[in-house]
């Protein structure tokens, strides 16, 4: 099931959901500026190992006695006129009848996210993100909700404490394309090897880009977007020099929205740090504060 978390001041039209279908047990970091060199020749021999190595590498730190990983991811949606065609109608907020005006570009909302994950178990908090050309402060950004999964369980905290769930908000990197990311890594179509590249903090990466089908990179949108999700859609892939990816990015459109360009720019951070023990769920939350069945 999924649920919009990024309101659209204009009536009548609902923002790409990301909220994702909690079904699966991994998930995975904030972005960090990347500078690489201009796209290089699609690769024609064998599949760049480095992608190889860093699908594999996923697989271990969520493995049996894997050290797990931390993660962070920012998604900010926007609203494009498509050439052509109409601008976007802006709308008095206090009378949505009522049009102001017109642009070519609406910002729509972002979301941050952070966690971690180990064997079998995950952390996640998500929170209302920056405004346009603002940069992420996850630790002074509204809190969301939070998301726990252990023991074959979901729990989840919107404020009040924590309860048991069938669904969890996720955004960018959630627990099914977590669990699909490595497969992902190894079978991007139309792969270049962009080539060495700098982070920020001055990390040495490979960049990497490629085509992925939106079903192996479900949380680009929401887990279970798909159906209306353009794909395939373009991924770029930076793996550090021990093998594991650091970062990923991707631009994905909505097909739900005709008339303009929707598209929701997603970048997820990794780190190997000692992730630690995912927490238990308390305190729960009171059982007159419980949502609605």
């Amino acid at each position: 099931m999924s649920t919009d978390v990024l309101a659209r001041v204009r009536p009548g039209r609902l923002a790409a959901a990301v909220v994702a279908v909690f079904a699966l047990s991994a998930a995975v970091g904030f972005a960090a500026a990347a500078q690489g060199a201009a796209p290089a020749p699609l690769v024609t021999g064998p599949y760049p190992a480095g992608l190889r190595a860093a699908a594999d590498a996923l697989e271990a730190a969520t493995g049996a006695g894997g050290t797990g990983y931390q993660f962070e991811v920012e998604q900010r949606q926007a609203e494009d006129a498509l050439p052509g065609g109409p601008e976007i109608a802006l709308y008095d907020p206090s009378d949505k009848a009522k049009v102001t005006g017109h642009t070519a570009h609406f910002y729509v909302n972002s979301t941050v996210v952070r966690g971690r994950v180990a064997p079998g178990a995950l952390w996640m908090e998500m929170r209302v993100g920056p405004g346009e050309g603002v940069a992420a402060d996850f630790d002074k950004a509204p809190p969301m909700w939070a998301v726990i999964w252990r023991d074959q369980t979901a729990w989840r905290n919107e404020g009040q404490g924590w309860f048991r769930a069938d669904t969890s908000p996720g955004v960018g990197m959630d627990p099914v394309t977590a669990a699909r990311l490595p497969g992902m890594l190894r079978n991007l179509s139309n792969v270049t090897d962009i080539g060495p590249a700098t982070l920020q903090g001055g990390a040495k990466a490979r960049h990497y880009a490629g085509l992925a089908d939106i079903a192996d990179f479900p949380g680009v949108v929401a887990s279970d977007g798909a159906p209306f999700t353009e794909s395939p859609v373009r991924v770029d892939v930076w793996v550090d020099q021990l093998g594991r990816v650091v970062r990923i990015e991707a631009t994905a459109r909505n097909l739900n929205e005709a008339e303009y360009n929707l598209h929701v720019d997603t970048v997820i951070t990794f780190s190997y740090t000692a992730a630690g023990p995912v927490p238990d769920p308390a305190p729960l939350a009171p059982a007159d504060m419980l949502p609605n069945p």
